[in-house]
């Protein structure tokens, strides 16, 4: 989704907000609005947006999107496994020869985990390309993930971002 400003909202700034939960079922990301000059008591702020989603359509970028993410605890002791499926009309039309490239990256850094594998295949059921890897935790503290596929010229998909809240 895209929220799109209209008119004249003065000095200010985005916050955006990641609130930690127990359940993927909560919805706890929010980005809220910050003026540069506080509100007084008793006065209103009136701001205009337009909002914008992209679903399946093929004219907006990238040429794929996350459409599905699953984790369990994969095969190493106190690890976990990510697979992930991209979709999309530029991905599915790639054939299943194609070299594509999964750039999986540890967001909060690498003291914080280690990146044990991964692949990236066809998925032959949805025509779409899967991206498999494993990490390993190497502290209490939360661990935020990123990854998108690439072919060796250019990024083909978003990027795909997700946090392990310890």
């Amino acid at each position: 989704m895209l929220v799109e400003p209209q008119g004249d909202w003065g000095d200010g700034h985005v916050e955006l907000v990641e609130i930690p939960t127990t359940s993927e079922l909560v919805d706890n990301i929010v980005a809220f609005w910050v003026p540069d000059a506080p509100l007084k008591p008793g006065k209103s702020l009136s701001l205009n947006y337009g909002l914008h989603w992209s679903g399946n359509d093929a004219t907006r970028p990238p040429g794929g999107r996350t459409v599905a993410t699953r984790r369990d605890h994969g095969t190493v002791a106190g690890g976990y496994r990510f697979v992930i499926d991209f979709d999309g009309k530029k991905l599915d039309s790639l054939p299943e020869d194609t070299v594509l490239r999964g750039v999986v990256t540890i967001a909060s850094g690498d003291d914080t985990a280690e990146l044990l594998d991964q692949q990236v295949v066809k998925n032959p059921v949805t025509g779409g390309w899967r991206l498999t890897f494993q990490i390993r935790p190497l502290k209490s503290d939360p661990v935020e993930l990123r990854a998108y596929l690439r072919s060796d010229k250019a990024a083909l998909t978003e990027t795909w971002s997700y946090a392990i809240l310890k």
